[in-house]
């Protein structure tokens, strides 16, 4: 399948699973027909005080199990964590996932921001991943399987098939699951599809995740049980069984959480059951079960935040809290977008007539009819608020804690409506200590929206159109209801809010879809070339943003225009050649991921430093080490001392056969090209190699020219040349393009480093850098990832291609500090292609791969 078509399908199944969602309400209506709302009021509050102190219970339990799964994994990997840790990442992870769904995306985003932290690697979280979701399969087929079995007359009406046949099933799935477990138990060789690899787990831990996913099902079914109504006849284990299958087709449906999926399958599962008590008991369950674990999460956030400014707890709190800012815009986000869908949800739903009698004397009818417009809007937008939130926008954090401000006091004024206002003020409460986390300056509306956010907001648009069809389909339509206005016309309220909601969606898509496309990538104009040239001398830290300069490579300006990002195409892979040059930096990344993103192509980051890598964990980026930097520091460097006695007889040897050193300035170098060129191509000739782009200089013109170049002279005659790059304030110096001729004396590079060297030293420069090696400082430990563990393998025997050793080897030499260099990329998934794509990238075409 072409990367074109993955990317349609993976944009179709948000889409999907909307008009899945659609039917089922469509479904849903049709079951409810003859049932009214207050019936539904009447059996909530008909519910004991003991089934919800029961459903309580069990949701703790259940919620403490499912840590489980993850420090199973974590036992099969080798790794070891302390338990808090894990627990509190499972817990994240699926207080989320139950509530946005589906599992693999935002509990897998959840466990790689705080996984990562803890010095896992891409890999283990993703075998994490699959495992839970191994775990979780055994489990629900087990329970399905024993159900059908022990309670087969269960299933009869519902599923039309007769006990024998449904018996029969359940046999085929205990096979089943006895063949795989008697495959595991056998096979040892790894599976292999394409260029990955998976160790299948051994019996022993299938058995054991078995027996956690069963028990898991077992209490998570438990909860919904107790607060089902007696009259429902239904046993505990085909409950299970039934369970387990709303739960499934909810995952699969890709609805957020599975609402209405899971609920509606409910309602087909169990046709006999008494339609307003099973309504009760299903909207306990989702609030008990979901929506509870998430704003628990919240209020943990909240404290673990101000709890570091309280010196006291500081240090016994620091890592936990560290945990949790890796995951906090994303559960912020979330809890932000329920906030505002349970605004717009209430506002469908007729309110106490108790509590308007309360306010008919203290708010005018204007003011209550208002508040209940202004609570839907408001609702609206925390929905589109919260994927800023998401995004770290300073702007959609302020606009958050407007709108969360307002919504308190009009869901108060429309009808003292406490489970809004509270529920708002919880999410206020939770985002007022986390500014420092929401920090980019960008404009919301400017954002791509992506398809599985429209769809979770439509979602709950169409949730609540379906709501307020259902509350007041006892009224008869008529016109005159658009125009009622009366304490107790909630229906004529409704009708408004949900027209002017709905307007304001339909404005908002169409401004969306009446954007323009972001333009194609052009190469730098000249004038761009001298902006960025002026950046790299006046805020450049460091000296690799000077190879923007040879012109084959995009530029990407901050909107200051005092930093700049410079990429390349290579297929659907966009390529950064280092991190951001200049001010700006976090800002310059997010906008390249969002300009990929109109693109529909790969953002990848290639040669980044150590203490950037907080920024690309939080893009949900996978980070791999390429190699490490040498940085030879030029206040101590000499010649002197037994360390430097080859580099001492080298540059000697250099001295004795007539060879000079002589810095011209970048003004002087245009008369010197014509020589130059004579040199590089007879360097070329010698080593036969063609030009490489990318991340290093090629021999162009234009690009020499705007640099000074390091000249050695034999007896007068040039035969070797370097360009000379240096940083903002005398920081680091550096070269890039070396070329000599075959007729140079020995040691010719050490001299000219050395004369280097020595020149930077008496000016002032803080470092000399000598460039990457590859692959250098990589872990051979067996434990050691297997991406590290290739590269060893290539660092010691891959000379047939490149020398990767001995690069490292002669770099050594100058006593250098070894600095570490990263590869950011969206998943481990896309790493082959990545690196494909960075090697034809850098050799120019695939034939340059192969060419040292």
């Amino acid at each position: 399948m072409t990367q074109s078509k993955q990317r349609f399908f993976r944009r179709l199944a948000p889409l999907a699973g909307l008009l899945l969602f659609a039917l089922v309400l469509a479904g849903l209506a049709r079951v409810l027909a003859k049932t009214h709302f207050h019936q539904v009021v009447a059996a909530f509050q008909a519910l004991p005080d003991k089934a919800l102190l029961q459903a309580l219970g069990l949701t703790l339990l259940s919620y403490l199990l499912l840590s489980g799964y993850d420090a199973l994994a974590l036992y099969h990997l080798g790794r070891r964590l302390p338990y808090p840790r894990v627990a509190l990442t499972a817990f994240s992870a699926y207080a989320l996932s139950h509530n946005v769904g589906p599992g693999l995306i935002t509990g897998g985003s959840v466990r790689y921001r705080l996984y990562s932290v803890a010095g896992l690697t891409s890999s283990d979280i993703a075998a994490i991943i699959v495992l839970s979701a191994v775990g979780f399969g055994l489990g629900v087929t087990l329970m399905v399987a024993l159900a059908l079995l022990a309670e087969p007359s269960a299933f009869a009406d519902v599923l039309h098939l007769r006990p024998p046949i449904l018996q029969a099933t359940g046999i085929l799935l205990l096979l089943a699951l006895a063949a795989y477990l008697l495959w595991i138990g056998y096979r040892r060789a790894p599976l292999r599809w394409r260029d990955w690899s998976f160790q299948p787990p051994s019996l022993r831990f299938s058995l054991a995740q078995l027996a956690l996913s069963s028990v898991d099902l077992l209490l998570a079914s438990a909860v919904l049980y107790v607060l089902l109504p007696p009259s429902l006849a239904v046993s505990y284990p085909a409950l299970i069984g039934l369970y387990s299958i709303a739960l499934t087709l909810g995952i699969l449906s890709h609805v957020p959480g599975g609402l209405g999926v899971f609920e509606g399958s409910l309602f087909l599962l169990l046709p006999a059951a008494p339609v307003n008590e099973l309504v009760a008991s299903l909207l306990v369950f989702r609030g008990i079960y979901y929506l509870l674990p998430l704003g628990l999460m919240a209020v943990a956030l909240a404290g673990y935040e101000l709890s570091l400014r309280l010196r006291g707890v500081r240090q016994l709190s620091l890592w936990l809290a560290r945990l949790l800012m890796r995951q906090a815009p994303l559960l912020l986000a979330t809890l932000v977008f329920v906030a505002g869908a349970i605004l717009l949800l209430t506002g469908a739903l007729p309110a106490w007539p108790e509590r308007l009698a309360l306010l008919r004397g203290l708010v005018p009818l204007p003011a209550l009819e208002l508040s209940h417009l202004l609570t839907s809007v408001i609702g609206l937008g925390l929905l589109v608020v919260a994927r800023g939130l998401h995004q770290r926008l300073d702007g959609a954090y302020l606009l958050a804690l407007a709108l969360l401000a307002a919504s308190i006091v009009f869901a108060l004024l429309r009808g003292l409506d406490y489970a809004s206002a509270g529920v708002a003020a919880i999410a206020l409460l939770a985002l007022l200590p986390s500014r420092p986390l929401f920090y980019r300056r960008a404009s919301l509306l400017r954002e791509p929206f992506t398809a599985g956010w429209a769809t979770a907001v439509l979602t709950v648009l169409l949730s609540t159109i379906w709501l307020g069809g259902f509350v007041y389909k006892h009224v008869e339509y008529s016109n005159e209801l658009w125009w009622q206005f009366a304490f107790s016309g909630n229906a004529s309220r409704f009708l408004r809010a949900s027209l002017l909601v709905s307007v304001l969606t339909g404005a908002f898509a169409l401004t969306r879809l009446l954007q323009p496309a972001a333009p194609q990538p052009t190469l730098p104009t000249k004038e761009q070339l001298n902006r960025a040239l002026d950046i790299i001398q006046s805020e450049s830290q460091d000296t690799h943003g000077h190879l923007a300069l040879t012109g084959d490579k995009y530029l990407l300006f901050s909107p200051e225009q005092r930093g700049f990002l410079m990429y390349a195409l290579q297929g659907n892979s966009w390529i950064t050649l280092g991190g951001p040059v200049g001010q700006g930096g976090d800002e310059l990344v997010w906008s390249f991921c969002e300009l990929c993103d109109w693109h529909r192509a790969r953002p990848v980051f290639y040669q980044i430093d150590a203490q950037a890598l907080p920024l690309y964990i939080d893009l949900g980026m996978a980070v791999l080490k390429l190699g490490e930097e040498a940085q030879v520091p030029l206040a101590t460097f000499s010649l002197q001392g037994r360390e430097r006695r080859e580099l001492r007889q080298a540059h000697r040897h250099a001295e004795r056969a007539g060879a000079s050193f002589e810095l011209v300035q970048a003004e002087a170098v245009a008369e010197l090209l014509p020589i130059l060129q004579q040199i590089s191509d007879d360097w070329l000739a010698a080593k036969h190699a063609a030009e490489k782009r990318f991340s290093i200089g090629f021999f162009q013109p234009d690009y020499l020219c705007r640099l000074p170049c390091a000249l050695v002279r034999v007896n007068g005659e040039i035969v070797a040349f370097a360009n000379v790059l240096m940083s903002a304030a005398r920081r680091e110096l550096s070269v890039d393009l070396m070329r000599y001729r075959r007729t140079a004396p020995r040691g010719m590079m050490d001299y000219l480093f050395v004369e280097l060297m020595l020149w930077g030293q008496r000016q002032g420069f803080a470092s000399f850098n000598l460039g990457m090696a590859p692959l250098a400082g990589m872990a051979s430990h067996p434990l050691a990832p297997a991406w590290q563990r290739a590269g060893v393998l290539l660092f010691r025997h891959g000379e047939h291609f490149y020398n990767f050793e001995g690069l490292q080897a002669y770099k050594a030499k100058f006593a250098p500090r070894w600095y570490p260099k990263y590869l950011a990329c969206p998943g481990s998934f896309d790493l082959p292609r990545v690196i494909l794509d960075v090697a034809t990238l850098i050799g120019g075409g695939l034939k340059g791969v192969l060419k040292r």
